[in-house]
């Protein structure tokens, strides 16, 4: 344990309504996510495998980018919010250089 200026550190630890809000609203979207992400994957997997991203001379057409998991999952995740229907991405030109998604709420 580190100590700042002579006090001692006290170790931190989450309020037990913390892990229980996380046990029933967060962990079961995240891991229904994470179950459809690892079947996308396998499918992507499978698709790279057979040639079904290639042209028909067998090279990957220019523009195409790999599977990305981390962005597929935060997709899902904004698409599956069980508290926010109606979030919509607007996948746009990276501002500024940040290279962040921007979401907009859709009001329908």
């Amino acid at each position: 344990m580190h100590s700042h200026g002579g006090a001692a550190a006290k170790p931190y630890h989450h309020p037990a309504d913390c892990r229980e809000y996380l046990r029933q609203a967060v962990f079961p979207t995240l891991k229904a996510g994470i179950e459809q992400l690892l079947l996308a994957m396998e499918e992507d997997r499978i698709h790279m495998l057979l040639g079904k991203y290639c042209d028909e001379d067998g090279y990957l057409p220019e523009g195409w980018t790999p599977f990305q998991p981390m962005r597929w999952l935060g997709e899902w995740l904004l698409e599956n919010n069980p508290k926010q229907a109606s979030v919509q991405l607007a996948l746009t030109e990276p501002h500024a250089g940040d290279g962040c998604l921007h979401k907009t709420l859709d009001p329908q």
